[in-house]
């Protein structure tokens, strides 16, 4: 096993045969102590990296102007109001590469409305609390776009840190955004269409790339329109993703990253993969190498219809000790959310806690997992989902089919019959929060429960691996968590899971086997995605019902 400062697993040579991948698979995707402890040390030194380290906010500093219509490269006499070099005074350029190079840490590059044909590369990039900032004019349409053959990116971000990509769109390209060797990245407020390469390099893809965010962004038409490639603690949050040739998000070999609240839907294959790396088309051969990953509050509302259970999935999902939890799956024709094994991408699969979410009308299976000899899924939980009106791939009310139930655990899961109503709110609508009269409500359970009575900030749980404090990245908080009985409630600021420990924000005191979840409203916690009592903006699924 290598620690190689950016990945924890096992990274192997081309040379290596199959079978000592396989081997090694079936001694060390057990979730043993030592694998549980290495992910420990990834967590912890995460946290320690990013104690009191803000996000790249930019400090005041200049505005510099690009503008497509200029008769000259370049000029210090640009008037905002005239969109010309004539009577102003602000330093104006032509080209976007070549105001990048005048462009300091602070520095906001305002981009007037145009459309731009030549590749970008920002060359400078900003510092820890001044990044510089790349933008649309407000009220402008800003457009990269490609009109020569070629094989690259629009827009390519090499070796860079602390920039901010916002309000543009990108459109009828080769590719629209390659992030390689960079960290503090942010992508947000844009729309990317139409990406023709074939492969992974379509979209947005992030190569070796950590702490970088893509927010509130359409993306339509390409081929895994984002990829997480060996980086870690990224952040996908608020986009709406519409169409591609493959997977609308790809993580391969990447760790501790957040895919939060936005919107699935695929016509032509599937929503998310998520697996190891086998050393195929330029891949890296990197196994039992993508951990604890987040999927939360996503809506996935339809993938390409299948016969077959494990082509076209809300999520493919291997990796090891993720969590997926209050998300809305609905009408994805190939199948919801399917466990894989199979060598080598996806031979490692442990370690899950699958819980809160909401199945309603899918098409081969809610839930399913890969069948046949070996295929293993140690120490995986299920709790808490709601399933209703799911059926398999010959559209019989089979609603999942988990073959191996002493690896997948399940506790506390809500099947609905079709005959039966589960109170959803309006289904036709998509609002399936649980109605006050709902028979389901209170019925989803604990998480966890707390090990022995105690008081104070570091409370030990039966299980830990449900809770999520932040990953150590900068803006974002741990969950909320609720004693039973009680509206005792902290918020969890690190997770020891060698310890089953949490570290609390406030001090709390609990009896020994008391209940542990996440905030919730009512009596006890609700099955599915939506505590029925909770405002708009919580972790559950609102895409679902506000696009």
């Amino acid at each position: 096993m290598i620690h190689n400062g950016k990945h924890r697993g096992f990274r192997l040579t081309a040379a290596v045969p199959v079978v000592i991948a396989l081997a090694l698979g079936a001694c060390l995707s057990n979730g043993s102590q030592a694998i549980v402890q290495q992910v420990q040390r990834m967590a912890d030194t995460a946290r320690a990296a990013r104690q009191g380290s803000p996000a790249g906010a930019a400090a005041d500093g200049r505005t510099l102007y690009v503008d497509v219509q200029l008769a000259a490269d370049s000029c210090t006499t640009y008037s905002a109001t005239t969109r010309r070099c004539d009577g102003g005074t602000e330093a104006a350029y032509r080209d976007p590469d070549a105001a990048s190079r005048a462009a300091t840490p602070g520095d906001t590059v305002m981009i007037r409305g145009g459309v731009y044909a030549r590749p970008f590369a920002p060359a400078t990039s900003g510092r820890e609390t001044a990044a510089i900032t790349f933008r649309g004019h407000p009220g402008e349409t800003v457009t990269f776009t490609q009109t020569a053959a070629t094989d690259g990116p629009a827009i390519t971000i090499r070796g860079r840190s602390y920039l901010t990509i916002q309000s543009i769109a990108v459109e009828d390209v080769h590719a629209w955004i390659g992030i390689e060797d960079s960290h503090h990245i942010v992508i947000r407020d844009s729309r990317f269409s139409r990406a023709g390469a074939r492969g992974s390099k379509a979209g947005l893809k992030f190569v070796g790339s950590h702490d970088n965010k893509i927010l509130n962004n359409v993306l339509e038409d390409g081929n895994d329109n984002v990829t997480l490639l060996e980086s870690d603690r990224n952040v996908v949050e608020g986009n709406d993703f519409r169409l591609a040739r493959h997977s609308l998000v790809a993580v391969w070999c990447a760790n501790f990253n957040v895919i939060r609240r936005n919107r699935f839907v695929n016509t032509r294959q599937k929503a998310i993969e998520v697996h190891d790396c086998d050393g195929q088309y330029g891949l890296p051969l990197l196994v039992d190498a993508t951990k604890r990953n987040l999927f939360e509050g996503n809506a996935f509302l339809h993938t390409r219809a299948s016969v077959e259970f494990f082509r076209y999935n809300g999520i493919q999902y291997a990796g090891q000790m993720g969590i997926v939890r209050k998300n809305v799956f609905v009408d994805n024709q190939g199948g919801a959310l399917n466990h894989h094994v199979y060598p080598t991408e996806a031979f490692y699969n442990y370690g899950h806690r699958i819980y809160q979410n909401t199945f309603y009308a899918n098409r081969c299976y809610a839930l399913r997992s890969s069948t046949g000899t070996g295929h293993r899924f140690p120490d995986t939980i299920m709790k808490a989902n709601l399933l209703y009106r799911n059926v398999d791939c010959a559209g019989d009310p089979v609603q999942a089919a988990m073959p191996a139930p002493s690896e997948f655990q399940r506790a506390g899961n809500v099947t609905v019959k079709a005959t039966d109503d589960p109170g959803f709110v309006d289904a036709a609508k998509m609002d399936l929060r649980l109605r006050a009269d709902s028979p389901l409500i209170g019925k989803g359970g604990f998480l966890t429960q707390a090990v022995r009575a105690g008081s104070g900030t570091i409370m030990a749980v039966d299980d830990a691996w449900y809770f999520y404090d932040g990953y150590g990245i900068a803006g974002e908080a741990g969950d909320q968590i609720q004693l039973a009985g009680t509206r005792q409630r902290a918020r969890v600021v690190s997770v020891d899971y060698v310890q089953s420990t949490l570290t609390l924000d406030r001090a709390l005191t609990w009896a020994a086997g008391q209940g542990v979840a996440l905030a919730y409203e009512g009596d006890a916690p609700d099955p599915g995605a939506y505590d029925t009592a909770a405002a708009p903006g919580d972790r559950a699924a609102d895409g679902a019902r506000s696009h």
